[in-house]
């Protein structure tokens, strides 16, 4: 009888410790936003266009990373914010089949794309792969005015910069 009573006491203290346990852990924790790209990148460049697995992978890394720079924005940390802002428009520009197509890492890629930090906020990344012939692996084209090209529409006013196979639309100069 001693030993049921001790049993019973002993599990009404392990109780509470499997209610503060997490329902579903994650084994492995969420890779930096850099990283997160470049695999999803991974995942565009071998996907066929249409490819849903990798539409809604793009899709949570989006989401994920609009939900930390909300954060972010909600602590103040504006450079940060901002940085991680130009991280999102580029993996949401990542769809099945359109790569990024380049060896460079993330941050290199959008230095690279500001001009080496001669442009800041980023308003669009557009993928025209088409635009190479023209435009060479990089070109920095300037303030451009027009709302529409290659099939976007709605485009802010902004400097445009190519680094093939995409435009990279920003607010100002730094």
């Amino acid at each position: 009888m001693h030993r049921l009573l001790f049993l019973a006491g002993c599990s009404t203290l392990l109780v509470p410790l499997f209610v503060f346990a997490e329902d579903d852990p994650d084994p492995e924790p969420a890779p930096s936003p850099d990283l997160a790209i470049q695999r999803l990148d991974d995942a565009a460049t071998k996907a066929k266009e249409k490819d849903e697995k990798v539409d809604k992978q793009r899709k949570q890394l989006v989401a994920r990373l609009e939900k930390m720079h909300a954060g972010l924005v909600k602590r103040n940390k504006e450079k940060e914010a901002r940085e991680l802002k130009d991280r999102i428009l580029l993996a949401d520009s990542l769809l099945p089949g359109h790569g990024l197509e380049t060896k460079l890492t993330v941050p290199k890629l959008l230095d690279k794309a500001s001009s080496s930090g001669k442009y800041r906020e980023l308003l669009h990344v557009l993928y025209v792969p088409q635009d190479k012939a023209s435009y060479m692996e990089f070109s920095d084209y300037g303030l451009y005015q027009g709302n529409t090209y290659a099939g976007y529409n709605n485009l802010s006013n902004g400097y445009w910069v190519y680094v093939a196979p995409r435009w990279y639309i920003w607010k100002g100069l730094k």
